[in-house]
């Protein structure tokens, strides 16, 4: 399954291609890639709650943008952890799962499926923030006490993994096209004032993408930044220099003076209920000088028979495989 979502700029205006491999509505289980939308929903909550409160922020001793990363880069960070799924359980029970299932929806995407909902969480360990305050880093004055399920099955919106209504693909179903959308819309933020994720702000995605404001004082970036998968980039590299043997990070260090970007999440994970092994990806990327500068998000979900970690490198390969195809017809000279 592999959507990617094209940019073009055409004047003052953004144009966009949507382009699939007839997979776009097919329902799969997300995993860790799903981490994007609780963050994003989470934030929103807040801000609905205190309009100057965001991810600015720290709640007791733990520094958002330093949570955030660790969800990405599954590794402590500042002031977080590196307990990735927990993290992440605590921003969906911070969000609710109506809200971020209706976000998919009537609140914000629009999106006529049914079928896709986000009404699980990662395990049954969530993060507990040593307070419950949400501090602004920006102002001594901007604070509110932000309530959370501290069970998940606490939300009256919670749903077992195979409830009555899930099948095979769980309690967090989504589709390439949903996820994707969802980040288009997040990195078209400030170009595109209509589509807008309600309530959230230039800055939170800013957090999301980039960790800004990050304690962590080894690390230039955070966020999405520090996603841990090299399959885009080893793709990229592979099409736009196909016989240049040096490390993926050289060769587009060269193409694009230093300045591209691969924002990413990956998730995976063997499914008994399935019978395979899956590998999900989200992702917006961004190559300047490169045709006159190209940009696209893409969503991607691999799979392969049998439910076992062993099978995790073959589905990668897979995966990656699918990507250098894509890449090849995406990229080629115009």
């Amino acid at each position: 399954k592999l959507l990617v979502i094209d940019y073009q700029q055409q004047g003052d205006q953004l144009a966009y291609r949507y382009l699939a491999n007839g997979s776009q509505d097919d329902l799969y289980e997300p995993w860790s890639s799903s981490k994007i939308q609780a963050f994003s929903g989470a934030i929103a909550k807040v801000r609905a709650t205190n309009l100057e409160l965001g991810a600015h922020a720290t709640i007791g001793n733990s520094n958002v943008a330093d949570l955030i990363t660790s969800i990405n880069s599954y590794a402590p960070f500042g002031s977080a952890d590196g307990n990735s799924n927990a993290i992440a359980s605590y921003f969906i029970n911070v969000a609710g799962r109506e809200y971020l299932s209706n976000l998919f929806a009537d609140s914000w995407l629009k999106l006529n499926d049914s079928r896709i909902m986000f009404k699980g969480a990662y395990a049954t360990e969530i993060f507990t923030p040593s307070k419950t305050r949400w501090q602004s880093t920006d102002s001594d004055t901007v604070v509110s006490d932000i309530a959370y399920f501290t069970v998940n099955s606490d939300d009256p919106a919670y749903l077992g993994y195979r409830c009555d209504g899930c099948g095979l693909t769980g309690n967090k179903a989504m589709t390439t096209l949903a996820q994707a959308e969802w980040l288009k819309r997040l990195a078209s933020h400030t170009r595109e004032p209509l589509t807008q994720q309600p309530f959230l702000q230039a800055e939170d995605i800013d957090v999301l993408f980039n960790g800004t404001g990050h304690t962590d004082k080894t690390a230039k970036v955070g966020g999405m930044m520090q996603g841990i998968s090299q399959m885009i980039t080893q793709s990229l590299a592979q099409v736009l220099a196909a016989n240049d043997s040096r490390p993926a990070k050289q060769v587009l260090d060269e193409l694009t003076q230093g300045q591209w970007r691969v924002w990413q999440k990956i998730g995976w994970g063997p499914s008994e209920t399935r019978s395979t092994t899956e590998v999900v990806m989200l992702a917006h990327v961004y190559l300047p000088f490169i045709q006159g500068g190209r940009e696209f998000t893409l969503a991607a979900q691999n799979s392969v028979p049998g439910a076992s970690e062993e099978h995790l490198a073959a589905t990668g390969l897979q995966m990656q495989a699918n990507f250098t195809h894509a890449f090849k017809q995406l990229l080629k000279s115009q």
